[in-house]
């Protein structure tokens, strides 16, 4: 019930602190107004039965009740300059027509007018409301000075008006309002301060907030990364076959990281000119079947192997040396790595994002540890190629070697050698000459023609 009450009665005005604050205190002051205007009529009624003014009194205040009643409701629904200023004109109209009906500058509601003047600045917060209620004021006050002199005003006590009473009055009224209006400006002031500092620290929280959001998700997305990384990592460690790693490599890095496009180009045999092994995207493909080229003097491609070190294009239009490809009209921005092994490059990873600044430095050292891991893994299908084909070559030797011994001429020796050396090298026709004298032989096994050619 209590909070029922409360709720009730609170002010509810949006706006700043200053604002709530001379709401708050218009609130107070009115329900203030509207107690003290209900009570002190019927006290006065009560203590003095007899009086002569009990009816005016009555009237009077309870009008002002009503009055003060009607500005709380027109202040409750967020109007509080308006009321402020009504409250402050009426306060000051009741005590003028008080002043001028019941006894002058000498009865003791003069000194209400300095209430006004309080009441007025502190609601009202600004120089042209301490100004307007310090002059009114005063001015009332003079007029009220001149009635009585002119004896339109019966001072209470009768004994004549004083020019004395005047000048403190009017100095009373004047020096309040000058003190009253700086207190009011300085505190007017350091809440302003406090709001701005408030504000700051707000936008500054806000902004710290954000920056831990923004590293949040940055330091997941990095992990995530690396995660993908060492996957891909795992996953091209056991594939032994070069084409079908290559392939591998380029579909996983899109997939993972949902690039526009990936390449992998390897050097060729004469080092001057990279090939296009793999591609992952909707050119990729189309590209490697073309035999796409590019030579180690030209593009983001070529300055990759020259120089060992990755080369970034957030916005390709900005770079002299890009080439562009019809193929791959929506290229914004891209990042070429160097497949290297220490010094010996390999290959290129070429990654394109079809978003202006898509790519940047991390997506540069990320890619440079996975083509670390592709790099080894390309050596080592190499190096397994190189033993497989060792190995076979040495088989082969073997069964050669095992087969010419045990022929039983030499003539079966050599048939068996030519034959086989044919099958090896899938030659059409292969012949054999001696030192002396001409003798053809006829391979029965594979319909090929054996020669042996002597000279005299």
């Amino acid at each position: 019930m209590y909070d029922r009450i409360k709720k009730l009665l609170s002010p509810s005005v949006e706006g700043d602190r200053t604002e709530a604050l001379s709401a708050t205190l218009l609130n107070t002051a009115l329900l203030t107004m509207v107690g003290v205007t209900l009570l002190i009529p019927p006290l006065i009624v009560l203590f003095d039965p007899t009086g002569q003014e009990n009816l005016l009194s009555l009237f009077l205040g309870w009008t002002m009740a009503a009055v003060m009643s009607a500005l709380w409701y027109v202040m409750r629904r967020g109007r509080v300059e308006l009321v402020s200023y009504l409250f402050s004109f009426t306060f000051l109209a009741v005590l003028t027509a008080v002043t001028f009906l019941f006894g002058g500058i000498r009865n003791t509601s003069t000194v209400g007018f300095a209430l006004v003047i309080i009441m007025a600045i502190l609601l009202l917060r600004s120089r042209r409301a301490s100004l307007l209620f310090t002059a009114l004021t005063i001015s009332i006050l003079a007029f009220a000075y001149v009635a009585e002199l002119q004896g339109i005003i019966e001072p209470q006590p009768p004994r004549g008006v004083s020019t004395v009473d005047f000048i403190i009055y009017a100095a009373v009224f004047a020096l309040t309002g000058s003190l009253l209006h700086f207190a009011v400006r300085n505190l007017n002031d350091a809440l302003e301060r406090a709001q701005a500092s408030e504000q700051a620290a707000a936008q500054a929280n806000q902004q710290l907030q954000g920056l831990n959001a923004e590293l949040e998700d940055r330091v997941s997305a990095r992990t995530q990364a690396l995660v993908t990384s060492a996957e891909i990592s795992r996953t091209v460690a056991t594939i032994l076959d070069k084409e079908e790693l290559v392939r591998t490599v380029a579909q996983e890095i899109r997939n993972a990281f949902n690039y526009y496009q990936v390449h992998l180009y390897l050097l060729n045999a004469a080092r001057d000119t990279l090939e296009l092994a793999a591609g992952a995207g909707h050119a990729g493909v189309e590209l490697v079947r073309k035999r796409h080229r590019v030579p180690v003097d030209r593009g983001l491609v070529g300055r990759a192997v020259r120089t060992n070190q990755p080369v970034l294009a957030p916005d390709v239009s900005q770079v002299d040396f890009w080439l562009p490809n019809p193929l791959l009209p929506d290229t914004q921005s891209e990042i070429t790595v160097p497949i290297a092994l220490g010094g010996n490059v390999l290959g290129v990873l070429d990654i394109q994002q079809n978003v202006r600044n898509g790519l940047g430095q991390n997506d540069a050292d990320l890619l440079l540890s996975i083509s670390g891991q592709v790099a080894v893994a390309l050596e080592n299908a190499r190096l397994l190629a190189e033993a497989r084909g060792q190995a076979e070559q040495e088989a082969l030797i073997n069964q050669i070697s095992q087969q010419i011994q045990s022929t039983i001429t030499m003539e079966q020796a050599m048939q068996v050698a030519v034959r086989e050396v044919g099958r090896t090298v899938n030659a059409p026709q292969t012949r054999v000459r001696l030192v002396s004298g001409q003798k053809s032989v006829a391979d029965p096994g594979n319909g090929r023609a054996l020669q042996s050619e002597t000279a005299p």
